[in-house]
């Protein structure tokens, strides 16, 4: 720098502002026409071809919280039942003490799990939740499966025939 460069602001301590991200390098010259505005940001501040955005990312080793809770309901303990200890799942535990609270009359504890063992009982049989298909979308798949069988009959296919 000499007597006559005025200071930039990389020459003045704590200025304000962050430091700019290195150009990119384009094959393409610059393009003196390119507008700034939402959703196109100006070409010096965008990343570059392999960075990421989120350098650190999620720590390796880090739980989410169903991981948790599957890891602190099956932590053993020690119970007493019917006279006798036993050890058994935290899991487990609490699905005991649910079903005794609802076998006292407790009106929330007998809805939840008559729920779960609903949906236990569906999860063993293998049926499916039922979902409501609204009245448009119904006509629409009932026109689509008649066309798919005209057009099998048409190429001479035997048509699907229904389950």
């Amino acid at each position: 720098m000499t007597v006559e460069d005025p200071p930039t602001e990389d020459d003045v301590v704590g200025s304000g502002s962050p430091p700019e991200a290195a150009p990119i390098a384009d094959s393409q010259p610059p393009n003196d026409d390119y507008k700034v505005g939402p959703g196109r940001p100006p070409k010096r501040t965008r990343y570059r071809p392999g960075q990421s955005g989120n350098p650190k990312g999620r720590p390796k080793g880090s739980f989410n919280l169903a991981t948790i809770v599957k890891k602190a309901g099956n932590k053993r303990t020690k119970v007493k039942d019917g006279g006798r200890e036993r050890t058994a799942s935290m899991m487990e535990v609490s699905v005991d003490q649910q079903w005794r609270r609802a076998a006292q009359g407790n009106i929330q504890s007998a809805k939840l799990m008559f729920e779960q063992a609903a949906k236990a009982d569906d999860v063993q049989s293998g049926a499916h939740a039922h979902v409501a298909i609204p009245k448009l979308d119904t006509k629409a798949m009932r026109r689509m499966a008649k066309r798919i069988l005209r057009n099998t009959e048409e190429a001479g296919d035997e048509p699907i025939p229904d389950a």
